[in-house]
């Protein structure tokens, strides 16, 4: 009988990490799984040590020549047998009930497609890998910007993909995923859990790490179509400043014309949404207040010159920001003037 749910996972060269990753998928408090690794051409003794799991739930597939992320991806798409997929990396640790909770959301909610989670991270890095957005409207609204979702806490209904004919595509590695969720939410509701799936590891060849140059630009790439369907033409110069202003790390701002061009830069998406209604307003309006919340708090070498220009813009969340909120620009203001 097949499994509710094949978990996901492409590995390469992960023997140093493999045996926590399958292990936290094999002790998971939902059992009928299926971890499906794809095996792609490693060199190393990550296969060994799959081998060595001694669980049935555990089937490898084995790449002798190099499908890159998304070629293995696709391939365990093709092969996987569960009515749900879930993506895992062979780097990271799932969470016990990480399993549970989203096939109980997506048991509830049957028309939502894919579904993520928050991730906290560990390694190199700690805390929080990011707050993603949590509704359809808002992940619609986000993906203007940067990757609404944790790749690896993803789960998504497998009639869905067949039904859509939904792969990841090569051509944006390694960015296929952020490619592949701006197509499917299109096609069907999408959502992110509001409670952390995930131990995301940071390391020194980690994708994250190792490919940050790549992931960017194509990034930058897809925001770009993003803002085309928008109706917002954009040279070189003005890609980029989006996508440095929009991705989750917002780039430190230093000069005053720079926040001036940030609020008029999202002032311009506002008034284009308006006009093609390519995201719903409410949602679209809250995505971009958060990003002229972060292009503030960035500018913290302004002094207390940024609140006050927060403050003065029809931007800013007004009395949805937050004491919290506020207290975060004036510490940075202050702490700068007071270096």
């Amino acid at each position: 009988m097949a499994p509710e749910i094949t978990v996901l996972m492409p590995v390469h060269n992960s023997e140093a990490f493999v045996r926590d990753a399958s292990e936290s998928i094999l002790s998971q408090t939902f059992r009928d799984l299926e971890l499906l690794v794809v095996d792609d051409a490693s060199t190393d003794q990550t296969v060994e040590v799959l081998q060595s799991l001694y669980d049935p739930r555990v089937r490898v597939i084995r790449s002798r020549e190099r499908l890159r992320f998304s070629g293995a991806l696709n391939l365990g798409i093709e092969h996987a047998s569960g009515r749900f997929l879930a993506r895992m990396d062979g780097d990271d640790i799932a969470l016990p009930d990480r399993l549970a909770l989203q096939y109980s959301y997506m048991q509830a909610h049957p028309e939502v497609g894919l579904c993520g989670g928050l991730a906290t991270v560990f390694g190199m890095r700690e805390g929080l890998f990011f707050r993603p957005p949590l509704t359809h409207g808002e992940i619609l609204s986000y993906m203007l910007f940067d990757c609404p979702f944790v790749h690896p806490t993803v789960m998504f209904r497998r009639d869905f993909m067949e039904r859509y004919q939904l792969r990841y595509d090569p051509n944006y590695c390694p960015t296929d995923d952020y490619e592949l969720w701006r197509r499917a939410a299109r096609l069907f509701p999408v959502a992110n859990l509001n409670q952390v799936l995930l131990c995301y590891r940071v390391h020194a060849s980690s994708l994250t790490e190792s490919a940050w140059g790549d992931m960017d630009g194509h990034a930058a790439r897809i925001a770009a179509l993003e803002l085309a369907d928008l109706g917002v033409k954009t040279n070189a110069d003005e890609l980029q400043f989006h996508r440095n202003l929009g991705r989750g790390r917002c780039f430190p701002i230093k000069r005053r014309e720079e926040l001036d061009r940030a609020e008029a830069w999202l002032q311009k998406l506002l008034a284009a949404n308006a006009q093609f209604k390519r995201y719903p307003a409410t949602e679209f309006a809250r995505i971009v207040s958060g990003i002229w919340f972060s292009a503030c708090y960035h500018a913290g070498s302004l002094g207390l010159w940024m609140p006050m220009r927060y403050t003065r813009s029809s931007l800013r969340r007004g009395a949805a920001t937050s004491y919290k909120e506020w207290a975060a620009l004036f510490h940075v203001a202050i702490h700068r003037i007071s270096l």
